[in-house]
């Protein structure tokens, strides 16, 4: 199940085993696709390994199914701000 997968994913990555986690997170995804918080850890784990622009197309995602989450805005805002985008930082940031 995609809570099963979540779960593992979580227990992953208190490990440190941030490929393993990201695995999960994306069954979990494949599974159930409209399971936002899946895609919110994701795009944590991405940023962390360094893939910003994957995060952002995950944060985005968020986004679309869920237009008032404040948490996905805050993140993209973030990580939009690292990859030096400014003005999408700004707006994410102001939402």
């Amino acid at each position: 199940s995609s809570r099963a997968y979540f779960n593992r994913a979580l227990a992953r990555a208190m490990n440190g085993d941030r490929p393993g986690t990201i695995e999960d997170l994306t069954e979990a995804i494949k599974l159930e696709p409209t399971f936002t918080e899946a895609y919110i850890n994701r795009a944590l784990v991405r940023r962390r390994s360094g893939d910003r622009e994957g995060a952002i197309e995950d944060l985005t995602k968020v986004i679309e199914m869920k237009p008032d989450s404040g948490v996905a805005y805050y993140n993209r805002g973030l990580f939009r701000r690292d990859l030096a985008d400014r003005q999408g930082a700004i707006e994410d940031l102001q939402k």
